[in-house]
């Protein structure tokens, strides 16, 4: 948000791909996309003036995710409308956020295909269990 605000109503420039192997930065601008910009439309490396519509595809090199799942007893009824066990649809869930995290994905108005560094901390919570040497007071 401080990046987008610090240049609203600047002319901004895409990172061309090859400066973006060697770049460092923390963030770098992958695409820039026009405001009524539709996917089958080539977007051309230029510079866009960044109004509030303009829609801008950042690059972060590292990404960190923080999961909370509840294990509470209520997690080992039934799900009427499934007939599973809502602790296992739990796990599911986890599962397929895991693996859509890890997939590579293709960079709106670029060709770039991308599959940044991910680290995730999972945490589980359950009202049984009760660690006293860990609480945060």
């Amino acid at each position: 948000l401080a990046w987008v605000l610090s240049r609203l109503h600047q002319v901004i420039w895409a990172v061309p791909e090859p400066e973006l192997v060697k770049s460092e930065n923390e963030l770098d601008v992958l695409s820039i996309l026009p405001n009524g910009w539709q996917p089958d439309e080539p977007v051309q490396p230029r510079p866009y003036l960044l109004v509030p519509s303009t829609r801008v595809t950042f690059l972060a090199r590292q990404y960190r995710f923080v999961i909370e799942l509840d294990l509470s007893p209520s997690t080992g009824i039934v799900d009427d409308s499934t007939g599973e066990i809502i602790f296992d649809e739990v796990f599911h869930a986890l599962s397929r956020c895991l693996v859509g995290l890890l997939r590579p994905f293709r960079i709106p108005g670029s060709d770039i295909i991308y599959q940044p560094e991910i680290f995730v901390t999972i945490q589980a919570y359950s009202s049984i269990i009760g660690l006293q040497s860990h609480q945060v007071k």
